[in-house]
């Protein structure tokens, strides 16, 4: 995994204006099948406090999905698919996402939030229910409470960032 830099601002005692974290974040998480994913930042309730207290937001123990009222920024860097022919997605619904069908593809899942996603690097399919999407670097998605799956058919590791945003579940479901 490429390193990622994050930076933090805030304000100092006399209300400048500062950096307050320059650095790695200090949350990323390796599956077993490959999958990286490094917490940005996080929020728990809307509107958003931006206070400046010493929490770091990005040095949080989340699953998938945010608190009720939360958001969640983070980066997944998938692997090539070929380089673990069987992966478990086990961690999905440990992970707070309701793991749905094996089928299309065995990493099939919905959470209860829009996800806005941009591809920073590398070709990945979106795989839904009745259709797939092909993706490159700077192809965007906003998931909107969909099942769904990422798919990694290339050679090459994927990065996308998220920002995923607590919602009300559909009506029907």
């Amino acid at each position: 995994m490429n390193h990622i830099r994050r930076v933090v601002t805030g304000h100092d005692d006399n209300n400048q204006s500062v950096v307050i974290s320059d650095g790695t974040p200090p949350r990323s998480l390796q599956r077993p099948s490959g999958l990286t994913t490094t917490l940005l930042w996080s929020s728990t309730e809307m509107p958003i406090a931006a206070s400046d207290d010493d929490k770091d937001m990005g040095d949080l123990d989340y699953g998938i999905p945010p608190s009720p009222s939360g958001t969640i920024f983070r980066i997944l860097e998938f692997p090539p698919e070929n380089l673990n022919p069987s992966p478990s997605y086990d961690y999905l619904k440990e992970d707070g996402a309701h793991s749905q069908a094996e089928k299309p593809h065995p990493g099939m899942h919905e959470t209860e939030t829009v996800d806005y996603a941009v591809v920073i690097s590398g070709r990945i399919t979106l795989i839904l229910d009745a259709e797939e999407v092909d993706l490159k670097a700077g192809d965007v998605v906003i998931q909107r409470l969909t099942n769904h799956a990422w798919s990694n058919r290339g050679t090459e590791s994927c990065r996308i960032a998220f920002v995923l945003v607590d919602a009300q579940p559909r009506s029907g479901k």
